[in-house]
């Protein structure tokens, strides 16, 4: 069970090269490597939401967890697709395909800003019944 998605500045390069290239005549190329991009995007959210209901599920997860890695590297997925989301959106009126790519990474963007604040809540719950277990 892997809890870090991995998220490469590649995604940001690859989408600018698309948007590059959409000026030409490549624009079914230019789909298709847009296609495979949202279905990266929604793969990823589909797996970090399906990371996040496991850990509802066993709170030991949590508890097992090197967070202050988990929580680095979910920063900084947030600010990689903070950034992807400012650069699609400057061309989602672009074609359908473009507006899909920008929603699925806004829809992945707002994904892992949810998930971090519940680990964080369900650290802090963890930390608390320790505190209660230790004070009796």
């Amino acid at each position: 069970m892997t809890y870090n998605l991995q998220f490469e500045d590649v995604f940001t390069s690859v989408f600018e090269t698309v948007v590059k290239s959409f000026k030409d005549k490549s624009r079914d190329i230019v789909n298709s490597i847009l296609m495979s991009l949202i279905v990266s995007m929604k793969n990823k959210n589909d797996a970090l939401r399906t990371s996040l209901e496991e850990m509802f599920e066993d709170e030991t997860i949590i508890k097992n967890m090197n967070l202050d890695e988990y929580y680095d590297h979910m920063l900084s997925l947030q600010d990689n697709l903070e950034r992807l989301v400012g650069i699609a959106k400057q061309h989602r009126n672009k074609s359908e395909m473009f507006n899909e790519f920008y929603k699925s990474v806004k829809d992945l963007y707002e994904t892992v800003v949810y998930v971090t604040i519940e680990v964080g809540f369900m650290e802090a719950k963890s930390n608390h019944e320790v505190f209660l277990e230790n004070a009796s």
